[in-house]
């Protein structure tokens, strides 16, 4: 009897985090593929680990990863148990933190040679006794709101604040966030390590059938549009006082097919009435009266929040630091370790790379010019960066970006760091990457009708025709953009177009 084809689908959570955040996610990809589940033809089956739950996201890129591997391989065996199944394909899709996860995890998967690409010879190759018995064709790879480049600086007093506490009370993570990590081998940040084309996180990449990242474009304060995007340059800044003209598309609003700025100054503070001077958290927005007592107490509550917060991230970057020390035991003598081994292997054959092209330089005076732009792991001249800079990247047919000249800089853009700008310029290389913005500004409320011409996918709830629609501004699109809690925040909904539409373009 021929064993069923299984393809998993492995979700991750982000910072903070925990399986339940990708429930709407996980809903909508089951009710579109619970049909392929028939005799003839393959079983999508979705996992989303539980390994990495709220505190546990403070241990560190790798060691996240690493946990995940070990749910995943158990995952599978317990598959194959059953013995009319196979696991045959393989995709993930990874949220804020969880998408940098995901890339360390393919890193793994294919060093170990679990993943097979359409090129290799899997019956030839799964012969040989140091692959695993089973392998799996990598089909989709997908990230969400995923801070590629790191977090970005911004030239705010918050965000002075946020880089010089965050890598220290966010634990491992918090270094690698910001970049302030350093290899023991290498000498290099572990996010400067994955977009390099020499080594195995980037190369995983290229052997999936299909690459997708969504990005926020406006009013996400955790992972903002450069990062998540993977761009030099953020064409929304200030978008309000430039007249911004957006398309949405007619299926999966709120993404856009394109939009428009003009340099213009008559738009300015067209919007800026709709939202609060002193943006409060969800639980303390409350209506008149009450929310006048609200804003008497902010001098008192806010102190207290901030000593709150760092109490409660202090202890956790201790309980983290104690869990890594004792990880680091356990896997001491693992397998699992020879990924890192072989980046340290990879990077000595670069560094003996380019000590042959300075001999090669020294000798051959007239290949100076090219000698001269080599560079160390990590770095790179405008010049490379130039060079390396891909062409736009695949987008809807309909999809058109265009923005008037601006010269001026603007106090609220990007700060990217010459690291930051290399690691973008590689990861742009990336074959066949296909990038969707999202514009969450604004959610209606209270008004079926009208909530449905805002997101036509959106399955709200039954409200009386005498409900006032209300205009609510989106303080913070991170969570909305996968629908994170709807069942608490009804504006969260308005993230089911990207969610449709991430579901709908899988490769099956």
């Amino acid at each position: 009897m021929k064993s069923k084809a299984v393809h998993l689908l492995v979700l991750t959570h982000g910072m903070w985090g925990h399986p339940g955040h990708l429930a709407e996610m996980t809903r909508i990809v089951n009710d579109m593929y619970g049909q392929l589940d028939t005799k003839d033809k393959e079983e999508l089956h979705v996992l989303l680990p539980e390994a990495n739950q709220e505190e546990g996201t403070y241990d560190g890129i790798d060691w996240c990863a690493e946990r995940v591997v070990d749910e995943i391989l158990s995952e599978v065996d317990a598959i194959q148990k059953q013995h009319d199944k196979r696991v045959t394909k393989f995709s993930i899709t990874g949220y804020s933190l969880g998408g940098l996860v995901a890339r360390y995890i393919v890193g793994i998967l294919a060093q170990k040679g679990y993943l097979v690409s359409d090129d290799d010879d899997d019956d030839s190759q799964s012969s040989s006794s140091n692959l695993p018995s089973y392998r799996m064709k990598p089909m989709n790879f997908s990230t969400i709101a995923t801070p590629h480049l790191g977090l970005v600086r911004y030239s705010t007093l918050f965000s002075s604040l946020a880089h010089r506490l965050g890598p220290k009370l966010l634990s491992r993570t918090g270094e690698q966030f910001y970049l302030q990590d350093r290899n023991t081998s290498t000498g290099r940040p572990l996010l400067d390590m994955m977009s390099d084309p020499d080594l195995p996180f980037y190369r995983s990449l290229t052997m999936f059938k299909r690459v997708r990242v969504f990005a926020n474009a406006v009013n996400d304060l955790t992972v903002p549009y450069v990062t998540a995007a993977m761009e030099e340059e953020d064409p929304f800044v200030d978008w309000e006082e430039k007249g911004l003209k957006v398309e949405y598309h007619p299926r999966y609003r709120p993404l856009i097919t394109s939009y428009t700025l003009s340099s213009s100054t008559a738009h300015k503070s067209k919007t800026r009435h709709s939202k609060p001077l002193i943006p409060l958290p969800p639980f303390l927005v409350k209506p008149f009266p009450f929310n006048i007592v609200v804003y008497a107490l902010l001098p008192f509550l806010v102190p207290l929040a901030f000593v709150l917060v760092f109490v409660r991230f202090t202890r956790a970057t201790g309980r983290s630091r104690l869990r890594i020390s004792q990880l680091e035991k356990r896997f001491a003598d693992r397998q699992s370790l020879s990924l890192m081994q072989a980046l340290s292997d990879l990077e000595r054959q670069v560094e003996r790379r380019i000590e042959d092209a300075v001999v090669d330089a020294i000798d051959d005076p007239v290949g100076d010019s090219t000698a001269a732009n080599t560079n160390s792991p990590g770095t790179s001249t405008p010049s490379d960066r130039e060079r390396m800079s891909p062409s736009p990247s695949p987008s809807p047919p309909s999809s058109t970006y265009k923005s008037s000249p601006n010269k001026e800089s603007s106090k609220n853009a990007p700060l990217l760091t010459p690291l930051q700008r290399t690691i973008c310029a590689r990861l742009n290389t990336l074959p066949g990457l296909k990038k969707e913005i999202a514009f969450i500004d604004e959610f209606v409320d209270g008004d079926e009708e009208r909530i449905s011409s805002l997101n036509p996918t959106s399955q709200t709830t039954k409200r009386s025709k005498k409900t006032k629609a209300k205009l609510i501004p989106i303080r913070n699109s991170h969570a909305p953009i996968v629908s994170r809690d709807v069942r608490n925040f009804e504006h969260h909904r308005i993230g089911e177009g990207v969610l449709r539409c991430w579901a709908e373009g899988l490769v099956m």
